[in-house]
Formats: C-alpha cells, structure tokens, sequence
C-alpha cells in the first residue's frame, strides 16, 4: 500500500481494523486482543470505544509472524486462539462463528481449523491451546502455504467457498476494486 495504512482505509464508512474488529467482538462478546504495529496510536485511536485488548508489539517490523506470537502469548488462557487479519473486510460474524464450531468437530480434535477453497488457504485461523504451545516453543510459521507444506498433520481444512475468508487487501488496486464492488451492490 506504499505510505498508506491500508487499516485505516474506510469500509462501510469505519476505519477497515475497525471493521475487522467489530465482527470478532460480534462472536468473541469482547474477549478480543489486537497487536498493535506499524502506526499503533493511531491504530488504537480508531479502535477507541470498542470492548478490546491492545499490546504493542516492539519487534512488529520482524513481521506477522513476531505479532502472531505476542497475540498467542496472550490467549494462554483459552481452550482456542482465533488469529485474524485485520484487511479482511469481506469477512462476517457467521463466518467467525463456522470456523469456531468446526473446532468442535471430532476431527479436528487439536488440530488447526483453517478455510480451504481447493488449495487456497484462507484466514482466520483457529488454534489450539495444545498446539499454540507448539507454535511458540517451535516458534513454527503460521504463514500461507510452508504450514500446509511442513505440517499437514497439524491441518483441519474447512472447506468453503465463501469468499470473506479469502479476500483481504494488499494493493491500493485490491481497495479500489473493493470499494467499487460495495458501491455496486449499495
């Protein structure tokens, strides 16, 4: 996105993490962490008001993977760790929720629960408690397609075709595409 914060683009009229954030908040009641980065005052400026838990993380520039590992430091204390992107506006409450229940399913009994449309990977992502002990003792890549490679018998795919899972938005031409779809369908 170049000097652009592609988290503070509007969609719907709010600040995209902002957009972001409210869905998780719509499943999780509020028991959300954001790892802030690159801009985080602002970040948290644009999240003010919202019901959720902002850490810093001092290393963001080492990449995702250094946010993903302060986030699951954080959530020791839960039987699962949804880890989202914060550039997916496509993605709805009902999706979160699909993701949460799969976990449930006797197949994915400690498994990463991760939406599949044929070989495409898609986000969010559930973990664990068992394996995101793993994850950071390992310090084991989350990322796209070396975890599906490395560690397939870490793998529960959810199979879908929704496509809230495998948008996000990395371009300024990916934004515009996006905004010009939603002023269609307004």
């Amino acid at each position: 996105m170049g000097a652009t914060n592609k988290l503070l683009l509007e969609i719907d009229g709010l600040p995209m993490v902002r957009h972001c954030a409210e869905r998780l908040i719509e499943v999780t009641g509020g028991a959300t962490t954001v790892v802030l980065g690159h801009d985080a005052d602002k970040i948290a400026a644009s999240l003010n008001g919202l019901t959720v838990h902002m850490i810093k993380n001092p290393d963001y520039a080492a990449g995702q993977m250094a946010s993903v590992n302060v986030g699951l430091r954080l959530s020791c204390w839960s039987d699962f760790t949804l880890i989202a992107l914060a550039d997916q506006p496509r993605l709805t409450s009902q999706m979160i929720s699909e993701l949460f229940s799969a976990s449930q399913q006797p197949e994915a009994n400690e498994k990463i629960i991760i939406p599949m449309r044929s070989k495409e990977r898609g986000n969010p992502i559930v973990v664990p408690a068992l394996i995101r002990e793993r994850i950071i003792r390992e310090s084991t890549n989350l990322g796209c397609q070396g975890l599906l490679r490395k560690h397939p018998e870490l793998i529960y795919p959810y199979h879908s075709d929704q496509e809230g899972y495998f948008v996000d938005l990395d371009t300024p031409e990916a934004y515009t595409a996006e905004i010009n779809k939603n002023s269609l369908i307004s």
